[in-house]
């Protein structure tokens, strides 16, 4: 019978795929079918998140027509979340059409982001 390494009175279970160690039930956890001990799942979800992109709720299609047709009302900076520079367009006729003609660009090749950071969908 082979031990849990947190506690020598259970019997394990599983081992964890990161460092081999066997473990009880209470010490394993499961992420996408497999098995890690409670000390390594912390690294496994970390590297996760950082190889996730955060995209938020905002539609890339819809912003660059907003972009293209309203722009010059900053409706698209509306949509978008950025209060102020929309006001700003609204005022300056988006800012002078040189304002929308970067943002088409930055919406065409995704470098235009919501007010969250957030990139389009």
């Amino acid at each position: 019978m082979m031990k849990c390494k947190n506690h020598i009175d259970r019997e394990a279970t599983g081992g964890c795929i990161t460092c081999g160690s066997l473990f009880c039930r209470e010490c394993l956890v499961k992420l996408s079918g497999k098995y890690y001990c409670k000390a390594h799942v912390v690294n496994v979800l970390r590297e996760e998140a950082a190889n996730t992109a955060l995209v938020g709720s905002k539609s890339r299609l819809l912003t660059f027509l907003l972009c293209l047709f309203l722009g010059i009302f900053g409706v698209h900076r509306f949509y978008l979340g950025k209060t102020g520079t929309g006001i700003l367009y609204l005022l300056t006729a988006g800012l002078f059409g040189f304002g929308v003609t970067i943002d088409l660009i930055r919406i065409f090749i995704g470098n235009l982001k919501d007010v969250n950071g957030l990139e389009l969908v």
